[in-house]
Parts: structure tokens; sequence; C-alpha cells
């Protein structure tokens, strides 16, 4: 046994809530980790809304961690109540890149969207996450998948300023009379919002 504190006791694998690695991915408990898997902990154990502990991993960008319970036999595609996976929270969050190549190479869908349609490519250019988006459409990601109302990865870049993600989405082949369900494209969203360089940009490629 060993005294963990966090607990309020001894780990004991059958006194231990069936989600505490879960828990302690999500607190950034890492150092608990192996000792919790070494106990008998379930890698793929779901709290009340599906997440497991290597989506928490991934969010918190702790490589080592996501490379521990990929080898122990983490879903790698499992998704939560919204329809998440560990890419996808991976994809939203700076210095992961390390972790998405680690994710797509144990075969993690690169297209997969969660009930609202969207992907980790979305994600990271909604995030303005230009590394993500890169490695992601490096491998494999449609750079013109639209979510449910409509939106697509280059709107969504567009709405946010970000140019250096509109330059590599259009350079990827991005649709740029791709509208969503107002009628919007992503010059329109440019205008909208007031980013010059962006229209600037959006205007000349359209030419």
């Amino acid at each position: 046994m060993a005294n963990f504190g966090f607990f309020k006791g001894k780990l004991q694998t059958d006194a231990v809530s069936p989600s505490v690695l879960v828990e302690a991915a999500q607190q950034g408990r890492f150092e608990m980790i192996g000792p919790l898997l070494k106990a008998g902990a379930d890698v793929n154990v779901r709290n009340s809304v599906g997440q497991t502990a290597l989506m928490w991993s991934a969010f918190h960008a702790n490589l080592q961690t996501v490379l521990t319970l990929l080898f122990t036999g983490a879903e790698v595609d499992a998704c939560d109540t919204d329809g998440m996976t560990a890419l996808m929270y991976a994809a939203w969050k700076g210095d992961c890149g390390q972790i998405i190549h680690a994710l797509l190479k144990k075969g993690a869908d690169v297209n997969a969207a969660d009930a609202n349609g969207q992907t980790a490519l979305m994600k990271a250019a909604w995030f303005g996450q230009h590394e993500n988006a890169e490695i992601l459409l490096d491998q494999g990601a449609d750079v013109n998948t639209a979510e449910n109302g409509g939106g697509t990865a280059l709107l969504w870049a567009a709405r946010w300023g970000y140019i250096d993600m509109v330059k590599l989405l259009i350079a990827k082949g991005a649709d740029l009379n791709a509208e969503d369900r107002t009628g919007f494209t992503a010059l329109a969203y440019a205008r909208q919002q007031n980013h010059a360089a962006v229209v600037d940009l959006l205007g000349g490629a359209a030419q």
C-alpha cells in the first residue's frame, strides 16, 4: 500500500474509487499514475462524463504520462459524452505537438468528429494552434470538413484573425467560398471582425 494523501487514506485496490485514475490525471497528479496502474487501476476507466486519464493527460500536455497510458493499453479513440477524443483534447492546447504525434502513431482517427461535428483540426484552428494544425494536416486531416453549423477550420481562423493559420489552411487547399449556416464565408467573418490583414490575404487568394 502507498499513502497518496490526495485520496485521504492509503491506496487499496478494493477501496479506491473506480475513476481515481481519471481524477489523478484531471488534477495533474501525474506522479500517481504509475503506482495506480501497478495497483490494478483500469487504464480505460471513465468518469461520469466519459473522460479517461489519457484525455486529461493530453489536455495537460504531459507527454510521458500519455506514452505510459498508451503503452499500458489506453484506447486512443475513446470519446467522452461530448464525443471528444484525446486527440481533440490535445489539439487546442499549446506544447502538444509530440502528444499529437504519439496519438496519431497509435492510430488515432485524425478526422474523428465530436457531437458538434468538430474535428481536432477545427479545435486547433479555433484556438490558433498553428503547430498542431500543421501536424494534423500533414497526417491527413480534412481541411474542408464542416461542423454541424457549417463552419470550417478556415472560417474559424479567419473569424479570430489568425493570419498564419489562414495561410496554412489556404496552402492546404481550404475552400475559400465555403459558407456556414448563416451564409458567412471566411472573408465575411474577417471583414466583420475588422481583421484587415486577413481580409487582404483572402481577397488576394480568391482572385
